[in-house]
């Protein structure tokens, strides 16, 4: 038998009620068959058009990108022998496979078996089950072999036995731990959950994620503490990170508490939503629900593409934005509750909307900014050059004109998907690294996907829960109540902490000129006016304006400034560079400051449309408009040069931020 097969994942077909051999070969029919004298196939097909063959008459098999679905059709064929085979085949015809052996994919979880007696319709509780060593095989018998699982190497990184600060004398090489906190009475675990590690087991891989390495991280200590007794552990994760979210997380070491938490945790979404009449809070507010979590972030200020601002103004609003602007904007939002919506959706990356449609129910997210942290620039000197080299790791780049970062604390208020990463998005914030919401410009990509960063800036870095009292039944059994007290755990450094601060420290160690060219830049336009109107609107006269251009020798600041006749509309565009001595600052506010005092005395108004930098050489009559300004956004160098050229000076301009 020979197949072509590219079929999609609903090729299960559970949901189907037909009989079980029946059902697998309409299946298999649903490709194309070619007889045993069809031409060689063609090996250079792409992945998302999988071409696989096979003579073998032991199975029947439907092929995705991902999957092989496997109806036995012969008596006691061992399943690892099938399994090499699919993983055979697909190494022959150089498609997508793992280097795992069959024994192997066997123990990592990513094959799944269903005899053939029971229905092949979930609706009456029969499902594939975990296959974790192999077994012999009978017709109609069925098989999932997940041909290519995602691994975590992450969690081989780590010792899931020690606590964060533990420390042993048996290995110089010692892994650190993960373990914050632990009440074996009352049943928790709190850990410091690494990035790039998801929290519960996939489909294709059941070892490699928090509960199964605490599990057996557990049932190690018993063998050692009970004279080689192997005992059953209990692990479960009542609360969920993202994969590549970090920071505290709570575990269940008993049913009792798991119990316990996921009654927490409903209790506080419940009240939450049915409370929305605070939206702002006091920085001393005492958390009145019984969970309370914040999560420290690192987001993107990015100047929007001419994509993302076509319905909302396009060129226009390009270049108004500015990081000053974009700052204030985030700094408005601090104490404030922060209302999205989420459409009802299984893909990602998710939606959050503001308003949702009024005849569908999405469901509500909420939640607060506490704190808006300093800028770190992104372009200008070798500071922030390093900043930007340490934030994206070599297969990410950054987002197209992110020019600065923010650290953020937010408290989760609700529980949803993606919450913190999709509300901070829709709201022009992408966290660093966050390919799937703008936070990243992915360079690797797998089956045509990209792949999110291992090293997301998202921590979860403060956990307070009610501390619960330990109860027992008339039955001796053990049940938790909610005490007055509260337990609480913080973790003070996430892993762009370090970049930050040493980013910090080499700024104050900068000349004034290049230190200045980033936040106390835009914070300097915040105080003065980027918009200056003038009250000498009856004698505006033209005559009275300064010179259109006013460049000063060598590498400085310019701004581009529009001067507009209060009655006609009239529009005169200047372009001024000065140093810091000539203006009196080294600020762009400086630069314009002069300029639009003598716009206005003129009778116009003035507008500083953006800036950033003239490297002018009077010698070669030549110069180069370039940069941007953070506080009034980057200006229209093809504009400035324009005017510069009418002047008879040989002037280029360029776009990138590279040279700033």
């Amino acid at each position: 038998m020979i197949g072509i097969i590219s079929s999609q994942s609903r090729a299960l077909g559970f949901s189907f009620r037909t009989s079980q051999r029946t059902f697998w070969r309409q299946q298999c029919r649903r490709a194309i068959f070619y007889s045993h004298n069809s031409p060689s196939v063609n090996t250079d097909t792409p992945i998302t058009q999988a071409t696989l063959t096979s003579k073998d008459e032991t199975f029947e098999f439907t092929s995705t990108e991902f999957v092989e679905h496997i109806v036995v059709q012969k008596q006691n064929v061992s399943a690892c022998d099938i399994i090499e085979t699919v993983l055979q085949r697909r190494r022959d015809n150089q498609l997508t496979v793992t280097n795992l052996s069959a024994t192997e994919l066997l123990h990592i979880g990513a094959v799944w078996f269903l005899p053939a007696h029971m229905p092949r319709d979930p609706s009456l509780g029969h499902k594939p089950m975990r296959l974790e060593k192999s077994l012999t095989l009978n017709v109609s018998d069925y098989l999932r072999i997940h041909h290519h699982p995602r691994r975590f190497p992450t969690v081989y990184d780590y010792d899931w036995s020690l606590h964060c600060n533990e420390t042993t004398n048996q290995d110089a090489k010692q892994l650190p731990g993960v373990i914050v906190a632990q009440d074996e009475t009352k049943g928790y675990i709190i850990i410091d959950k690494p990035a790039g590690v998801p929290v519960h087991m996939t489909v294709d891989n059941r070892l490699e994620n928090v509960a199964a390495c605490l599990a057996s991280a557990r049932r190690r200590l018993l063998v050692d503490n009970d004279d080689g007794q192997s005992n059953d552990v209990y692990v479960s994760t009542p609360q969920r990170l993202d994969q590549n979210t970090s920071g505290l997380l709570v575990v269940a070491s008993s049913k009792p508490f798991a119990h316990y938490f996921a009654n927490l945790l409903a209790r506080k979404t419940e009240n939450q939503l049915a409370s929305n009449n605070n939206s702002t809070v006091t920085a001393d507010e005492t958390p009145t629900e019984s969970i309370h979590k914040l999560y420290k972030c690192l987001v993107c200020l990015s100047q929007p593409s001419a994509a993302a601002t076509t319905e909302g103004g396009g060129t226009d609003k390009q270049q108004s934005w500015s990081v000053q602007k974009a700052y204030s904007q985030l700094q408005s939002y601090q104490l404030k509750k922060v209302r999205h919506y989420l459409e009802p959706s299984i893909r990602s990356p998710k939606r959050f909307v503001v308003q949702p449609p009024s005849n569908e129910a999405w469901p509500e997210c909420l939640l607060r900014i506490r704190n808006v942290g300093p800028l770190g620039a992104l372009t200008g000197n070798a500071a922030a050059a390093s900043l930007r080299a340490s934030l994206w790791e070599s297969h990410d780049l950054p987002p197209t004109h992110c020019h600065a970062v923010v650290e953020l604390e937010v408290e989760l208020l609700t529980g949803r998907t993606h919450q913190i990463r999709g509300q901070l998005a829709a709201m022009g914030y992408s966290l660093v690294g966050d390919a799937q919401y703008g936070g990243a410009t992915p360079v690797d990509m797998e089956y045509g996907v990209h792949v999110s960063a291992p090293r997301l800036a998202l921590q979860c870095c403060e956990l307070e829960f009610i501390d619960p009292d330990v109860r027992l039944k008339e039955d001796g059994t053990v049940y938790l109540t909610r005490s007055h007290r509260w337990n609480k755990f913080r973790i003070e450094a996430a892993w762009w902490t370090r970049a930050m601060e040493e980013y910090h420290l080499s700024m104050q160690s900068l000349s004034s000129d290049e230190a200045t060219t980033f936040a106390d830049d835009a914070a300097f336009v915040a105080l003065t006016n980027g918009t200056q109107q003038s009250t000498n609107r009856k004698i505006a006269r033209r005559d009275l304006l300064p010179s259109r251009i006013q460049l000063s020798p060598g590498k400085n600041k310019y701004v581009l400034v529009k001067a507009t006749h209060p009655d006609e509309r009239e529009e005169v565009w200047f372009v001024k560079s000065a140093a810091p001595n000539e203006c009196g600052g080294p600020y762009h506010a400086n630069v314009a400051q002069d300029l639009g005092e003598w716009i206005t005395a003129a009778g116009y108004d003035a507008d500083v449309t953006g800036g950033g930098r003239i490297d002018y050489q009077p010698d070669s009559n030549k110069a180069v408009v370039y940069g941007f300004s953070y506080g009034y956004g980057k200006g229209d160098h093809m504009k400035a040069a324009k005017l510069v050229s009418e002047c008879g000076i040989d002037a280029s301009y360029d776009y990138s931020d590279e040279l700033y």
